[in-house]
């Protein structure tokens, strides 16, 4: 069974994330839940979406994103105390809301900034070279 986790903001870019998308979102902030410092999202969307924001440099930063959804997702949805006590920070929340007993999360979001793509992007356009960004679909 995973060990609880704590919600936690993703600083600017997770404030970023929040204004800049599609819904609203509730945020979690900082408290901790364990002594391993598990963080369980970034940002809770207004129907439960555990949302992961990463301003990222490389590869390595990516591909932490990638598990701590995988991971957040095991333990609130295994792990009855990490629920509980990510329930009690998420209420504590400035316009914090009160989640089911029962929350399961349904759906997790990555949000992300690639700042070395972005960079490698605007450097080869501004000599004239056309950039494509492919997303690899799975195997």
């Amino acid at each position: 069974m995973p060990p609880p986790l704590r919600p936690r903001l993703g600083g600017q870019a997770g404030e970023r994330a929040g204004q800049r998308g599609r819904r609203r979102v509730q945020v979690a902030h900082r408290p901790h839940v364990d002594a391993a410092h598990r963080e369980a999202c970034d940002l809770l969307g207004p129907n439960g979406e555990l949302i992961h924001v990463k301003q990222a440099s490389g590869s390595s930063p990516l591909s932490h994103l990638f598990a701590q959804g995988v991971t957040s997702y095991d333990a609130l949805r295994y792990d009855a105390r990490a629920r509980g006590r990510f329930r009690d920070l998420v209420r504590a929340q400035p316009g914090g809301v009160e989640l089911p007993e029962d929350f399961r999360p349904r759906t997790v979001v990555y949000a992300f900034a690639q700042v070395a793509l972005y960079q490698a992007v605007k450097t080869l356009r501004a000599e004239g070279v056309d950039v494509e960004v492919v997303a690899i679909p799975p195997a």
